[in-house]
C-alpha cells in the first residue's frame, strides 16, 4: 500500500512540476486556464491537515450541505459509481481544480467516497 501511495505521490509531483514549468498564466492571447490535481491520503487527519494548509482555498467560503449534495450529484451523474472509483485508490481523496475564471476554482474532500467538505471561489 505504501508503494502505491509513493508512486501516486510521484505522479502528482511530476504533474505539478510540469504545470509549473509550463505555466500558461502569462501566455499571450490566453483567455482562461485550469489545472486539476487529485491527491490521495492514507488517513483523514492527513487529508484535513493538507486542506488547512491551502489557505487560498480555505480562507474563502466553504459550501453549505445543499451545495455539497448538488456537487456530489453532479459527480455521480458525470461518472457513475464515482464513490466506488474514489475508494479504489484511497478512502481519502482531495480534488483541487484551479481556474483563472473567477468563481470556478474549487477544492473538495471525499471521505470513503462521500463528499464531506467543499470550497468554491
Amino acid at each position: 500500500m505504501r508503494k502505491i501511495l509513493l508512486v501516486m505521490l510521484a505522479f502528482v509531483l511530476l504533474g505539478h512540476a510540469a504545470a509549473e514549468a509550463n505555466s500558461v498564466a502569462d501566455a499571450p492571447g490566453m483567455v482562461t486556464f485550469s489545472v486539476n490535481y487529485t491527491v490521495y491520503f492514507d488517513s483523514e487527519a492527513n487529508a484535513v491537515g493538507w486542506l488547512e494548509s491551502q489557505q487560498d482555498f480555505v480562507s474563502r467560503r466553504e459550501s453549505t450541505e445543499g451545495e455539497r449534495r448538488v456537487m456530489a450529484n453532479v459527480m455521480e451523474g458525470m461518472f457513475p459509481n464515482w464513490s466506488d472509483m474514489v475508494r479504489m485508490h484511497s478512502d481519502f481523496l482531495v480534488m483541487v481544480v484551479r481556474s483563472s475564471t473567477p468563481g470556478e476554482s474549487s477544492l473538495s474532500l471525499y471521505v470513503r467516497g462521500v463528499l464531506t467538505r467543499f470550497w468554491n471561489y
